[in-house]
C-alpha cells in the first residue's frame, strides 16, 4: 500500500535550510541535526525527514527521510538527498511505500 503526507515548512525557514544543502556551512559539527520533523501516516508508522550537516567546509549539509514503525523500528530510508523541499519516497520493510512531500509555505 502506499501512504502519503504533506509536511508544512514556513518558506523563509525552509529557504535556510535548502540554503545549508547549497553552500557548505564550516561552522556546523559533523553530523550535526539542522532539522528534524516527522510526519504521521493513518497506519501510525512516520517519517522523519532531516537535514544533516557534513561537518566539512567543502560539503553541503545533506537530506534524508527514514520511516520508522508505530512502535519505533527502523522500516528504511532514502536515498541521501541534496535538497530540502520535495518529495521522500521510501519502500520500506513492511512492503508498503511512504511518501512525505515538503513544501514550503508563504505566510505561516
Amino acid at each position: 500500500m502506499r501512504y502519503e503526507q504533506t509536511m508544512q515548512v514556513k518558506a523563509s525557514y525552509g529557504n535556510l535550510i535548502e540554503q545549508a544543502c547549497r553552500v557548505p556551512l564550516a561552522d556546523c559539527a559533523r553530523d550535526e541535526i539542522l532539522f528534524d520533523l516527522e510526519v504521521v501516516f493513518v497506519n501510525d508508522n512516520r517519517m522523519a525527514v532531516q537535514v544533516i550537516a557534513s561537518g566539512n567546509a567543502e560539503e553541503t549539509a545533506w537530506t534524508q527521510g527514514v520511516v520508522f514503525s508505530d512502535v519505533g523500528e527502523e522500516l528504511g530510508c532514502t536515498d541521501v538527498g541534496e535538497s530540502f523541499a520535495g518529495e521522500y519516497h521510501v519502500a520500506a520493510a513492511d512492503g508498503n511505500e511512504y511518501v512525505c512531500n515538503v513544501v514550503l509555505v508563504q505566510g505561516m
